[in-house]
């Protein structure tokens, strides 16, 4: 809720995430750290007794830009033409991408982090 927030985000190069079609440039040690903080926002662990799977939507160009970063993580992708947003299912290695995005975090939506717990830990 801070207009100076995000101002000094967009200044930044992070801009509207509706708006969003390219990964801002950033550290490669902290590309990780961006993911999580996308994934909060824009991304679903479902579990249910036959598929485990990580969900990231988004606008297309920015999805295709993700799965350069993600490659190693993907296994298969689901087109949906919901809003023009693309959204990827990463199945069977969801576990790898969670411990990637959560390898020695300390900043994370609790809410999130505490699924993506009970997912590594089954």
């Amino acid at each position: 809720n801070s207009n100076k927030f995000a101002n000094d985000l967009n200044n930044l190069g992070f801009g509207l995430k509706d708006d969003r079609t390219e990964i801002p440039i950033i550290s490669e040690s902290l590309i990780r750290h961006f993911i999580r903080g996308y994934f909060d926002g824009d991304g679903h662990i479902r579990k249910d007794s036959t598929f485990e799977g990580i969900d990231i939507s988004g606008r297309i160009e920015f999805i295709d830009n993700l799965k350069i970063i993600l490659k190693d993580y993907i296994v298969r992708e689901e087109l949906h033409s919901t809003h023009s947003k693309r959204i990827y299912t990463n199945k069977l290695k969801g576990i790898q991408f969670l411990d990637y995005i959560y390898q020695d975090a300390t900043i994370y939506l609790t809410r999130k982090y505490t699924v993506a717990l009970s997912v590594r830990n089954n």
